[in-house]
């Protein structure tokens, strides 16, 4: 009895030990986990170096790996399997259990004993495995392995650890990263994905895959699953920094997010716009014969010339050309709302600049590349077959205006397929696509006064391709505006400016058809619109023979007898400045280019000084107006021979 007493004593002495000692160690003390007494043998690198491509490779040596884990099956998107990352490289383990993170959580070190199992590849990326997946004989895999030899080939270590991953570019990414923590910087949703969330929450898919893209058009797939914990959450829509595991499939670099803390997209999304302005001329060199991937941080900029309600064109193609220069296709990744004269601004940063069927354009541009940045108007070169067929590399995708040609072929005498446009020197095709609107229509017969169209190739043929009907003047006997054109250009000292428009047609014109619109320091857009008909006490036409003449409502000099001008804002230009005549929408005479800036003066003749302080006259033996800018100024306009502030051949013609 005496014994048993004692023992008490002493077992209730020692417990009172234990408390006292308990009550001494700090409450907020975390545990520590000690390492087991393994030592490591290879790196993960090593065991992937064992591993042949294709095949399916057994451990046979009493080697040890040890790793953290990186991602875990907590949130659902990684299904049985481990990925675990040492200082070497990273692999992933397929484990045959669920929940398998309440023992092997993210931050755990772990300890494989390899013996007994096996290396294989799904689709490229390395795992390790239980067994031998046959089930596809052309297509070995690993199994995962089962739960109840969990204990067998791995041993728990510490956890807590914390691995940093590794801030990289999309370039930089390759097989060493393979099931590695990395970092993106400055990514975000394509914006075709912005409004998904991140899985499929019918199931109807067990996962979706997204675009992300950085502002220099780097871009990379995430993979998440549908089973995912976060699946129904929406995307976030910002610009930010991505952590994910990075694997691949094939040949296509692949991304997995272990929960949505790792995707911080919280700033302001790229534009369009930030990159550094480019000529599409420049762009156009730097295809040199086959596909080329365009330099970082670059844009276009132009106005549209092809005409989507038209339909004669593919509904994600559009046709952008500069003011007063090249133009190029735009190939869109899905159909686009643009229209005709609106004005783009095209990032066109790592984009593929490539030839189809013999056209060069920029492949799949994605909607978030274009901005819309107001409207233009790209005036239509006047050209022959000859001359296009000389240099149609250089005028390939822009708009050009063919004169007095006659139309012959197609299907029963209407647009559709392929007709003939026979001028003067020679020919060339169009091809109207079934889908046009116009396609049924019968095409005119006899001469044709104009056609304009967008310069294009099929393969080796070379073509001018409709836009719409109204591109196609028919009649000869209808006046077209082109017998309207500026006869002379007066710019006089300070407000002294004035303009003279002259019909020299056959028959008189509807001032109510035409419109003056100015165009300052290089602008695109006109600053100054006048339509001729609301001029002040105007008479509504103008006789064959007619003069107009114009002044800025400042302008004091003196005219001749008899003249009378009328006051308009398009008259405040200097001689750098771009002046268009218009009838009907329809440019039928220019004098400078708008959106182009010489400097302080257009050179006229050679004279690179001929706009300033001088009067400027349209050559007697000009009977029609011209709305190519370079002939004109070079053939068809010389200088007045009285000096400044010369007036005296105003409203004589």
């Amino acid at each position: 009895m005496k014994q048993k007493c004692l023992l008490s004593m002493l077992f209730a002495a020692a417990m009172l030990a234990v408390t006292l000692l308990s009550c001494n160690k700090k409450f907020d003390e975390p545990p520590t986990d000690e390492e087991p007494n393994v030592t490591p043998t290879l790196t993960i690198q090593a065991l992937k170096a064992m591993h042949n491509m294709g095949n399916v490779d057994a451990v046979t040596t009493d080697d040890i790996i040890a790793g953290i884990v990186i991602a875990d099956d907590k949130s659902g998107n990684f299904y049985k399997q481990l990925v675990i990352q040492d200082e070497t490289g990273g692999i992933a383990i397929r484990m045959d259990g669920l929940n398998l993170f309440t023992d092997y959580p993210t931050g755990r070190k772990i300890f494989v004993k390899l013996k007994g199992l096996y290396l294989g590849d799904y689709n490229g990326s390395i795992q390790l495995g239980g067994g031998i997946d046959n089930s596809n004989p052309s297509s070995l895999n690993v199994t995962g392995i089962a739960s109840n030899l969990f204990g067998k080939y791995i041993i728990k270590g510490s956890t807590g650890n914390k691995v940093e991953p590794q801030v990289v570019t999309v370039s930089e990414l390759n097989d060493a990263y393979q099931n590695t923590l990395i970092e993106l910087e400055g990514f975000q949703f394509a914006s075709a994905d912005t409004s998904k969330t991140f899985g499929d929450a019918t199931l109807a898919s067990s996962a979706r895959n997204f675009t992300l893209k950085n502002c220099a058009n780097h871009s990379i797939t995430l993979r998440t699953s549908s089973y995912a914990d976060f699946a129904g959450i929406n995307v976030p829509n910002g610009n930010g920094n991505l952590t994910a595991v990075y694997t691949v499939f094939g040949s296509t670099k692949q991304l997995y997010v272990r929960d949505t803390a790792d995707v911080k997209f919280t700033g302001k999304r790229c534009d369009a716009i930030a990159a550094t302005l480019t000529n599409i001329s420049q762009v156009r060199t730097m295809f040199t014969g086959t596909a080329v991937l365009l330099p970082d941080a670059i844009k276009i900029k132009g106005v549209v010339i092809s005409d989507r309600p038209g339909g004669n064109i593919n509904t994600k193609n559009l046709v952008l050309q500069q003011t007063g220069g090249s133009g190029i296709v735009i190939r869109c990744t899905e159909p686009h709302s643009y229209n005709m004269g609106d004005e783009l601004e095209v990032n066109i940063s790592n984009l593929s600049l490539e030839e189809f069927s013999g056209t060069l354009q920029i492949n799949n541009v994605p909607a978030e590349n274009i901005l819309k940045t107001g409207t233009g108007t790209i005036i239509p070169k006047v050209t022959t077959t000859t001359d296009l067929k000389a240099n149609f590399e250089t005028m390939e995708s822009t708009l050009v205006t063919l004169q007095r040609l006659k139309i012959t072929g197609g299907v029963n005498g209407s647009w559709n397929g392929v007709t003939t446009l026979t001028d003067k020197q020679g020919a060339i095709t169009c091809t109207t696509l079934n889908t046009a609107s116009f396609s049924n229509n019968l095409y005119p017969t006899g001469e044709v006064v104009s056609f304009t169209g967008i310069v294009t190739q099929l393969n080796a043929d070379k073509q001018v391709n409709l836009r719409n009907a109204s591109d196609v003047v028919a009649d000869s006997s209808v006046e077209t505006g082109a017998s309207l054109l500026i006869s002379e250009y007066v710019e006089g000292s300070s407000n002294n400016k004035y303009l003279e428009l002259y019909n020299a047609g056959d028959n008189a014109i509807q001032l109510a058809d035409y419109t003056l619109k100015l165009y300052k320091n290089g602008s695109a857009d006109a600053s100054s619109t006048i339509k001729l008909s609301t001029l002040t006490n105007i008479p509504p036409s103008m006789a064959a023979g007619a003069v107009l003449v114009l002044k800025y409502t400042s302008a004091n000099l003196t005219l001749p007898t008899g003249v009378v001008a009328y006051n308009s804002a398009v008259c405040g230009f200097n001689g750098d400045d771009a002046i268009i005549l218009e009838k009907n929408g329809q440019p039928v005479d220019v004098f400078g280019e708008p959106g182009n800036d010489p400097g302080t003066s257009w050179t006229i003749a050679g004279n690179d000084k001929a706009c300033i302080d001088k009067s400027l006259r349209r050559k007697k033996s000009v009977k029609a107006g011209n709305t190519n800018w370079t002939n004109a100024a070079a053939f068809e306009w010389e200088i007045g021979g009285n000096g400044k502030d010369d007036v005296s051949d105003l409203g004589n013609r």
